[in-house]
């Protein structure tokens, strides 16, 4: 029941390991990655799969310091994208081992959108054989999410993108200018 709730709304505040108090022996044999950023998102559903109870509260008990200089401050390149889809690429098979099939899916469209946005960052950077091997790796996450039980709307665009990835960007983009176009002359008004 706990794991589920990296599929519901609650999903950010689950992987933030600052938010939680822990067992010391939920840890036992998981390490946190080292040299990965994001950390957290290899570590903290394994832990919470470990605990027999999970309690959620809404009382303010931890006080968040937002640095500027932080991981999640700054600007992302695609490596840094890539740490993300990786551990959920991870956290989708270990919740498909578990049979929450539901949640794995959450997790395969959710890499699914971030590997996009790595392959955006990639060719951004000029980085066209990382773009290549991004661009395969999404595809497979799409058709991860075309056999999933998402709705429609997911399976639909994660379907086109699987046979036509470039078409699909191109279209976004053109939609996300028509969109800034339209921001720009309301701002002006």
């Amino acid at each position: 029941r706990a794991l589920e709730l990296f599929a519901g709304p609650q999903a950010s505040l689950m992987t933030a390991p600052w938010a939680k108090v822990y067992r010391r022996s939920l840890f036992d044999g998981i390490r946190f990655p080292v040299g990965r950023l994001y950390e957290d998102e290899f570590v903290t559903y394994r832990v919470v799969g470990r605990a027999d109870r999970v309690v959620l509260s809404s009382a303010e008990l931890y006080h968040y310091c937002v640095r500027a200089e932080s991981t999640t401050q700054r600007s992302q390149d695609a490596d840094q994208v890539q740490d993300r889809v990786a551990a959920l690429r991870e956290r989708r098979e270990y919740f498909r081992t578990l049979g929450l099939d539901h949640a794995a899916a959450i997790s395969a469209w959710k890499a699914f959108l971030l590997s996009r946005l790595a392959s955006r960052l990639a060719h951004q950077a000029g980085d066209d054989r990382s773009v290549v091997s991004i661009t395969h790796q999404t595809q497979a996450l799409a058709r991860d999410v075309l056999r999933s039980d998402l709705p429609l709307r997911h399976r639909a665009f994660a379907g086109a993108y699987a046979l036509a990835p470039r078409p699909v960007d191109a279209g976004l983009a053109a939609a996300r200018r028509v969109v800034a176009s339209a921001r720009t002359r309301q701002v002006r008004k």
